[in-house]
């Protein structure tokens, strides 16, 4: 499964699933973050605080 989602700030994140992962790369940098299977990332606000979170430590 794969998709792209913008973020408020206007960033384009590419959204993908692989072999039980979650992984989000940001296409500016490349920045990727990585979630395990167990991650609650189905979870809107637990997504959302993941990238608000991967924005304030790599900006």
């Amino acid at each position: 499964m794969r998709s792209s989602l913008t973020t408020r700030d206007g960033m384009l994140w590419d959204f993908r699933r692989d072999e039980g992962e979650w992984c989000l790369t940001r296409m500016a940098d490349l920045h990727t973050l990585e979630l395990a299977a167990g991650d609650a990332c189905a979870d809107p606000r637990h997504l959302a605080a993941l990238l608000r979170q991967a924005t304030q430590t790599t900006s």
